[in-house]
């Protein structure tokens, strides 16, 4: 049975380019950040070599070239975003320099033949028939890309399934040459064998080329957008519906906090926020960055927005018995008082004090700290 999907793109908000952060200079080493932590070993890195600079037509790439450099180690995580590639190793105790070596062979010195690339095209695959099959991401999936429409920011991360296998070894590795230079790689290493191991993740990453990234072309210069309506067909059990819009704010803009905490009001993923309040008991299922925390009926109500990326959205899904008519009426009506009206001042105090709570809960955690 098809079921359908609902994006609504809001046309009041210029789709303006999020912006990418200038790159280091090519001739720059690249940076070991080191953590002073107990406990065992962490290294982590972050590569500037996301989805943004799939060339068209080859989307996937970046993903491709990610886990197929990291496929040699099973020990090493990888995940791909718009803009970074984040690799991790939880080092088990006394293999430091292992470790060490492991990461600096994806960086530097990666093993890209044709069972690694097809293994991680595979794998691509897997993960692309995942989101058709899941309403949550399938809807935040959709309104992206109306939202970035012709931007490189377009498609998901992972690629598309009519692209991602086509990538032979020679293509693979001419990517990885091009953007893993040392100008877009930071390293982190945190836990008590840290020292050991810095000086050797600073010699092998000697390695990388030296070199500036390319930059990140966009299609066609960006346009303002229309209100649109977009409905996507799709094998799920249940209708959902995203609404958002792009926006002209980053983390990097002096109004960020302000966004965060009018956001976190609006719909943090706690019983404060205003739409949780508004919609709980209402015929529609937690999504989006909101997690159920008790069983039974007092979670089905609405996920809470979304602020993380250059756009807001707010996502819900209706349980199968139930319709998301009224929950999508519910939200605009919220929406509509939060841009008219903002916050008040106990709402304020509220998200405020949720926000240094969470973000010290972060600060104990080396990952969160070195990201």
């Amino acid at each position: 049975m098809t079921r359908w999907f609902a994006v609504f793109v809001a046309g009041c908000a210029p789709r303006l380019d999020p912006g990418v952060a200038p790159a280091r200079r090519a001739s720059e080493p690249s940076v070991v950040v080191a953590i002073a932590a107990e406990g065992p070993l962490l290294l982590s890195a972050r590569v500037r070599a996301g989805s943004a600079w799939d060339p068209p037509g080859s989307e996937g790439l970046a993903s491709v070239t990610a886990r197929a450099a990291a496929g040699q180690y099973p020990e090493i995580r990888v995940g791909v975003d718009r803009e970074w590639v984040r690799l991790a190793v939880d080092c088990p105790a006394g293999q430091a320099l292992a470790c060490a070596d492991w990461l600096g062979d994806v960086l530097a010195r990666p093993v890209l033949d044709a069972a690694g690339v097809a293994a991680a095209a595979q794998q691509a695959v897997v993960d692309l028939t995942a989101i058709d099959e899941d309403a949550d991401e399938l809807g935040i999936a959709a309104l992206e890309a109306v939202v970035y429409e012709a931007h490189p920011y377009g498609h998901a991360p992972t690629g598309r399934v009519g692209t991602v296998g086509l990538f032979d070894p020679a293509r693979v590795a001419a990517f990885h040459r091009a953007h893993w230079v040392r100008s877009t790689v930071t390293v982190g290493v945190s836990g008590t064998e840290a020292a050991e191991v810095v000086n050797v993740l600073t010699a092998r990453l000697e390695d990388l080329p030296v070199r500036m990234a390319p930059d990140l072309a966009l299609v066609h210069p960006l346009r303002d957008a229309a209100p649109r309506l977009t409905a996507v067909g799709s094998s799920t059990m249940s209708p959902a519906v995203s609404l958002g819009a792009a926006w002209g704010l980053s983390p990097r803009d002096a109004d960020w906090p302000a966004v965060v905490v009018g956001f976190a009001a609006l719909g943090a993923d706690a019983p404060f926020s205003r739409l949780d309040r508004a919609l709980r008991g209402q015929p529609v299922s937690s999504i989006g960055n909101r997690a159920c925390p008790l069983p039974g009926p007092e979670c089905d109500w609405l996920g809470g927005a979304n602020w993380r990326h250059p756009y807001w959205s707010v996502q819900l899904a209706a349980v199968p018995e139930g319709s998301a008519s009224a929950a999508v009426g519910t939200t605009l009506r919220e929406l509509e008082g939060f841009a008219r009206e903002g916050i008040t001042a106990d709402e304020f105090a509220t998200a405020r004090d949720w926000l240094l709570r969470a973000c010290a809960r972060a600060a104990a955690d080396p990952q969160t700290r070195f990201e």
